[in-house]
């Protein structure tokens, strides 16, 4: 496919926005480590979970980018910083989750796609089953499934089983990563405020927090009541309000149609990405106004049994 101009200008990497962005996420898990240190109650310390693992959350939009190699023109550098900076401290392993991720994009909206169980329907299609999913969401049930489709354990159709998954470099570096630097945060916790809000703190708010926000924007952004549905009326593009996107699509992931259109544009540039698709399609088609209305009306739309 040829790719036009105007939209290949925009694949330009604009490095001040990545440090930025990423100052900026790492201030507010700062902020609320020092709010919570100063006064140690338990309203602080849910506020310190809550607020971290929002920003955790944000870090791992923009570590998104990085998988695309968007982040910066060096892949050396755009994958230090999105193994090292960014995935790692979130005990993620970056080159399992680039393969999950771009056969995402290859794979998309069938069986074969890893991701597939973010939206499908056949698990969430009564009330009840809807329930009975979001509560393995809110409650760590998730983390398990991910973790699996990441190792590439338990069921799988046999295109997942066939593809090919990074090599054993890759991979050795991937945990190095996660070892060393969870091994630098532990050592932070118990220099200030106490080795245990290593895991009250830190791991709640990534596997508390920060997994169910991925997971409920996952399943928004794709699911349809269809039990099967083309690649297109899969796509969304969500014109949420300030806070909305704040929390669950920050750094403009809510121009989700737009990046699955060209997925190697830098999250910075989808806005203007999306002014050029404008005048290909029919964005009505596209278009959502909230990931929570949306979930909701999915919800009201099921049967009961």
């Amino acid at each position: 496919m040829t790719i036009p101009s105007s939209v290949s200008a925009l694949k330009h990497r604009q490095g001040s926005f990545v440090i930025r962005d990423m100052l900026l996420d790492y201030s507010g898990i700062l902020l609320a480590h020092l709010v919570f240190g100063y006064f140690r109650n338990l309203p602080t310390l849910i506020i310190a979970i809550l607020v971290t693992g929002v920003f955790i959350y944000r870090l791992q939009i923009i570590a998104h980018d990085g998988l695309h190699v968007a982040l910066h023109k060096n892949k050396k550098i755009n994958d230090f910083i999105t193994r090292y900076l960014l995935l790692a401290p979130q005990c993620t392993p970056m080159s399992l989750n680039r393969f999950n991720h771009l056969n995402h994009h290859t794979q998309f909206s069938r069986i074969a796609d890893k991701d597939w169980q973010y939206y499908q329907v056949s698990d969430k299609n009564t009330r009840w089953k809807f329930y009975g999913w979001l509560f393995q969401v809110l409650s760590f049930g998730f983390v398990f499934k991910i973790a699996f489709k990441l190792l590439g354990i338990g069921q799988a159709t046999p295109a997942q089983t066939a593809a090919r998954t990074p090599d054993k470099a890759q991979l050795q570096a991937d945990w190095w990563s996660v070892v060393v630097m969870q091994l630098l945060i532990l050592a932070i916790y118990a220099m200030t405020l106490g080795w245990t809000y290593y895991l009250l703190i830190w791991l709640l708010s990534v596997f508390g927090v920060m997994v169910p926000l991925n997971t409920l924007r996952s399943f928004a952004e794709h699911s349809i009541m269809e039990v099967d549905g083309s690649q297109s009326n899969r796509l969304f593009t969500f014109t949420s309000n300030r806070l909305e996107a704040f929390i669950l699509a920050p750094h403009n992931m809510n121009y989700h149609f737009e990046h699955h259109a060209y997925m190697h544009i830098p999250y910075c540039n989808l806005p203007a990405l999306q002014k050029i698709l404008q005048k290909q399609h029919d964005y009505s088609l596209h278009t959502r106004t909230s990931y929570l209305s949306h979930i909701r009306q999915f919800f009201q739309a099921l049967p009961i049994l």
